[in-house]
């Protein structure tokens, strides 16, 4: 049965809401594209059921090929059976233990497979490069390995062990693996999956010798192990992800995108004339508080009366306000360097028991939106873990819930300084003028315009002296304003060749008119791209 049902499923045709390049590149004849140095590429999409990296990646892959590159694309071919894609709302336990193929499995496979195809360019299957052997052996790896070594697991230099653990935390959407009895057998499966991924990859680069490897995300499994792979061969690799303005996306060389912003050299940003961006930015960030110049997943209504808020609340505004936002607390689980605490539940609670004696103050806890309003909805909350821990908080701390529809700039607007450990609002609040402590790794760490302890004891010592008496500085908001523009309008790439459709995903199409612009260079960002992807200079 579900075999019929699965093969009528791979004849249907490609869904509406996909690129159909065999009609884009019709008329294709009629255009000129002038041809660059030909390069050999790898679109590693992967996971061809991600709509927006499907259809995006199909856009980049159309587009350097007609500019002269030779490109390839890879996607798993239902090889594996825990992936980015696999959620325990899509394949339940028993599923992924059995390795059974779910409907995602195959739906993600089909619509990969289909776009691509009328890309007419070539395709490379993850399963074509790994033997029945060869599984065989992993499968007895996979058994005598223990549970502590699969999360040191490091072959040649691939830190294997990481993306499996950041993965399994993301198919539970948890942070704490302990909280799920069975999560070292599920550990095991997705172990299999980056062993898997790791054999077939370094096969198929046996085979094909590529300049580039171009990955969206750049983490999980397969595309972080790919990517761990690249950086161990020193094959040059781009990873991409979607930036917060509609229709744009950012792009990095060599590593996610959160750590090259982070580590990036700030004299990237530190010149630009003030005098020239500022409206700009300051327009923008306006915008964030109804979000209407972002990408739009959901409508959700939002109030911004937040005086009668918190008043509601019982907060007493005649003291100093201190603001706090949290992150999900699956998301991204990787080690970054310049973290002080082991994790940001950690945080979050050692600064609720910091503030506890601080009676002088009041703390508001925000609880980052999409821990509810996104495609992965958390199981492990912010708020549920607070409370595992404090039946009650003194009248001095609120904790404002994920789901409320309080604005969180209007909240925040109240707040003396506000402690982050890895949120955008960062970026934000310190162009603002407000004080930013940052306790985690946040893309406005090094920058020179927040403030960033190096140890417990700092971060407490410097809690010790709010309230702040002074906003930032003149220099600091200007520096921050700065590296604002430069992150929302030189790191986020606004491609014109995409129509942007709200409340959809993807939340773009491609425009029906896109060999004329091309052939035209009519979209400024794209030729960007594409020249950065094959000479590997910067992406702004």
């Amino acid at each position: 049965k579900n075999f019929l049902k699965n093969k009528i499923k791979s004849i249907l045709p490609l869904p509406n809401d996909m690129p159909n390049w065999k009609v884009l590149l019709k008329e294709r004849h009629k255009f000129f594209f002038k041809k660059h140095n030909k390069k050999k590429i790898l679109i590693a999409t992967s996971s061809g059921g991600h709509k927006v990296a499907t259809s995006f990646e199909s856009l980049l892959g159309v587009s350097l090929s007609l500019k002269g590159s030779n490109v390839e694309f890879l996607l798993c071919n239902k090889i594996l059976t825990g992936c980015i894609m696999t959620t325990d709302t899509n394949t339940n336990e028993q599923e992924l233990l059995e390795e059974k193929r779910t409907d995602i499995c195959h739906a993600c496979f089909d619509i990969g497979n289909k776009t691509f195809k009328k890309t007419g360019l070539k395709i490379h299957y993850l399963g074509d490069f790994i033997s029945q052997k060869d599984l065989a052996l992993i499968d007895q790896r996979v058994k005598n390995t223990s549970i502590k070594d699969i999360k040191n697991c490091n072959i040649e230099g691939a830190n294997i062990g990481e993306q499996t653990i950041a993965n399994v935390l993301r198919y539970y959407a948890i942070g704490d693996l302990s909280l799920e009895k069975n999560s070292e057998l599920v550990i095991k499966k997705y172990f299999k999956s980056a062993l898997i991924t790791e054999k077939a990859i370094k096969s198929l680069l046996e085979q094909e010798k590529y300049d580039v490897i171009v990955l969206n995300h750049g983490i999980y499994i397969p595309q972080g192990i790919i990517a761990e792979i690249a950086k161990s061969k020193k094959i040059n690799f781009v990873t991409w992800t979607t930036g917060s303005r509609k229709n744009t996306f950012i792009f990095s060389h060599n590593d996610i995108y959160n750590k090259d912003i982070a580590k990036e050299d700030n004299l990237n940003w530190e010149s630009l004339n003030i005098n020239k961006i500022e409206k700009k930015i300051d327009g923008y960030l306006q915008s964030k508080i109804l979000g209407t110049e972002d990408w739009q997943y959901q409508n959700n209504e939002i109030s911004l009366e937040a005086h009668e808020y918190l008043a509601s609340k019982k907060i007493d505004l005649s003291k100093p306000t201190i603001g706090l936002t949290s992150n999900v607390i699956w998301d991204a689980q990787l080690h970054y360097d310049h973290t002080i605490f082991n994790n940001m539940v950690e945080w979050i609670l050692k600064t609720i028991n910091y503030f506890i004696s601080r009676k002088d103050l009041n703390l508001i806890i925000r609880v980052h939106p999409t821990e509810v309003n996104s495609d992965r909805p958390a199981k492990q909350k912010v708020k549920d873990e607070i409370l595992k821990h404090y039946n009650v908080l003194p009248d001095n701390i609120l904790i404002i819930d994920s789901n409320d529809p309080i604005s969180t700039y209007a909240v925040l607007d109240f707040c003396n300084t506000i402690l982050i450990y890895g949120t955008k609002l960062g970026v934000e609040f310190a162009a603002r003028g407000v004080p930013i402590i940052v306790a985690g790794e946040a893309v406005i760490r090094n920058k020179g315009f927040s403030i960033e302890p190096s140890s417990e004891k700092e971060y407490f010592d410097v809690l010790k002296s709010l309230p702040l008496k002074n906003k930032m500085n003149g220099k600091q908001t200007e520096s921050a304003k700065k590296f604002a523009y430069h992150y929302y309008f030189r790191r986020m790439l606004e491609i014109n060749s995409i129509e942007n459709i709200p409340f959809n995903f993807p939340p773009f199409k491609i425009k029906s008119n896109f060999l004329d612009i091309l052939s035209k260079k009519d979209d400024k960002n794209l030729e960007l791209i594409c020249n950065s992807i094959i000479s590997g200079d910067k992406f702004f």
